[in-house]
């Protein structure tokens, strides 16, 4: 066992002259409407159920699966990490290690099985990258975005990973700590996975201040970025007009006008797709990542979409890759949804129907149907704006939504 890690450690610093990485991902956000970037229900989309979750009671993959047991649904972050996935470019066979930190955030999906992990980590180990098999991928028979990130020349990989569940034959108890200081011990069965994918996925919460915020009002867009970030686009759509305005965004803070809703869906899609060549992918990998959020990115609102610089890229999100690849492009696109004046009025008019003794379960989802993940930051602003008994009613809507009475948010 000494000898193999030692060899662990000395391919690190080997390089591979024909091997080339590439990841995109996105860290979004929201903006309560006063230029401060607000804590949010992470709620997860919809994704396939081959995926793993790092989720108590749902636990597949490893043993962060039970130290990090918050349901993602649960947790309020103010960056919600989607989707990055990592693509693999080799004219040969041959096997590569990786493995990505989180520091300041919560591993919360990936796929396929990983070696090992905590909360803040996911250590796929070394798996085989080969250009030459079209293996068959796992993929359910209903649509979903997660297949869109396919449709690339990359070489697919052969993880063998580890998969864990609780109880049955074979399994050996173990004490587990969890975040809140509790604890418990568990008998955990171990089994070895071998899955193909054509990228390794992965997805978490983060507690970081975004690189950009903004104020909205009728008319114009403050927008204030921490640091120069280059060009940046702002999006609006109502109904179904669309409009976008190129936004370069040098460091300083800057007013500009709502995007007049002259646009075309094609237009949008075009000029963000440009946008991510821009950052050196392929153009494959960028009409990917547009088809996979095609239905969240260019909905209703009001957004602002900017490239997270390398640096900060590196900083929040660690990669160790051996042997290092001759070129290594990490495009994470920052994306900051604000709370329009429109969206707040339809909240208001919603919030001022309510009755005490309606049952606020079905007055969550009801909400959540309309206003989707917009409703707890929605409900939290205008809270405080109400009389009594509706404020105290949304109150009580709001604590059942972030968990806050069952001590669950991650706050």
């Amino acid at each position: 066992m000494k000898s193999f890690l030692l060899c662990l450690v000395a391919s690190t610093t080997l390089a591979a002259p024909d091997l080339e990485v590439h990841e995109w991902g996105t860290f979004t956000s929201i903006s309560d409407g006063n230029g401060v970037a607000t804590k949010w229900l992470a709620r997860s989309e919809d994704l396939p159920a081959f995926v793993y979750h790092s989720q108590f009671g749902d636990c597949r993959g490893l043993r962060s699966c039970i130290e990090s047991f918050e349901s993602k649904s649960r947790m309020r972050a103010l960056v919600r990490m989607e989707t990055p996935v990592i693509y693999f470019y080799t004219p040969t066979p041959m096997d590569v290690s990786l493995k990505v930190g989180f520091p300041n955030g919560r591993m919360t999906e990936w796929y396929p099985a990983v070696w090992n992990s905590t909360p803040h980590l996911l250590d796929w180990g070394t798996f085989r990258v080969d250009p030459t098999k079209n293996p068959v991928l796992p993929k359910e028979s209903s649509p979903n975005h997660y297949y869109a990130a396919r449709e690339v020349d990359a070489a697919p990989v052969l993880v063998r990973g580890r998969e864990f569940s609780i109880d049955g034959a074979g399994c050996q108890n173990r004490q587990f700590e969890f975040t809140r200081g509790r604890s418990g011990e568990f008998c955990v069965t171990t089994k070895q996975t071998e899955e193909w994918e054509r990228y390794l996925f992965y997805r978490g919460v983060g507690d970081f201040e975004p690189l950009v915020n903004a104020t909205l009002t009728k008319t114009e867009v403050f927008v204030r970025p921490t640091r120069a970030l280059g060009h940046a686009l702002l999006f609006e759509r109502r109904g179904e007009s669309v409009g976008l305005t190129p936004l370069p965004l040098d460091g300083k803070a800057q007013a500009i006008r709502r995007p007049a809703l002259s646009s075309t869906p094609q237009d949008v899609r075009k000029a963000m797709v440009a946008l991510l060549l821009e950052t050196g992918l392929f153009e494959k990998e960028a009409l990917a990542m547009v088809k996979t959020w095609d239905d969240s990115w260019f909905t209703e609102g009001v957004r602002v979409f900017y490239v997270v610089p390398r640096a900060k890229t590196d900083e929040l999100l660690p990669l160790t890759i051996s042997p290092a690849p001759k070129k290594l492009v990490r495009t994470i696109i920052g994306r900051l949804e604000l709370l329009t004046p429109e969206q707040l009025a339809a909240m208001r008019a919603d919030v001022l129907t309510l009755t005490p003794d309606a049952d606020p379960l079905a007055t969550i989802e009801k909400l959540k149907a309309k206003h989707g993940r917009f409703t707890s930051p929605l409900l939290e602003r205008i809270q405080p704006t109400l009389a009594e008994p509706l404020a105290t009613t949304v109150s009580t809507l709001i604590s059942i939504m972030t968990g806050r009475t069952e001590g669950q948010a991650l706050e």
